[in-house]
């Protein structure tokens, strides 16, 4: 199963395995913004795809997938250099700089996949497709989520 590493050492994050999902808790203490990630990456040929549900949002998240694990927050604010794709809860897709057709909140389940094959990564809300973008990363990526400091809970399934 995978599993989420708290690369940054940081406290206000709380990461917990809950049988075939994976709980991830951020509070206000957390120093500043950052990226949590796998410690193993997922591997192509294939789809690869994880859900994000979650039940408290009070801060800015993105999620996707990275060609490596880095703890900056994955937008062009803060990740510099490229090589991720992500999807903002105000809606945009970076790096492509593009307006999805749905934005996430509090309540809301993201699926993130990444397929391999056709070199794209598809996000959709609530069962419904929200946009994509290019992967141009390796044949391997590493689910991925940013958070600021706050108060959110995400429950993380992976496929």
């Amino acid at each position: 199963m995978q599993t989420f590493v708290n690369r940054t050492g940081a406290s206000g994050l709380k990461l917990s395995s809950q049988g075939k999902s994976f709980q991830i808790t951020v509070t206000r203490e957390l120093p500043g913004p950052c990226t949590i990630s796998t410690r193993e990456p997922v591997r192509g040929p294939g789809k690869h795809a994880f859900e994000v549900a979650m039940p408290k949002k009070g801060v800015r998240t993105a999620l996707g997938f990275l060609e490596q694990p880095r703890s900056e927050y994955m937008t062009p604010d803060y990740l510099t250099g490229g090589g991720y794709v992500s999807y903002g809860g105000a809606g945009f897709i970076y790096p492509a700089k593009a307006m999805s057709r749905a934005t996430y909140t509090e309540g809301d389940t993201v699926r993130c996949e990444l397929c391999f094959d056709s070199k794209r990564v598809t996000f959709w809300v609530n069962g419904s497709q929200a946009g994509s973008a290019p992967w141009r990363g390796p044949s391997q990526a590493y689910p991925a989520v940013s958070v600021f400091p706050g108060d959110l809970v995400c429950n993380i399934a992976f496929e």
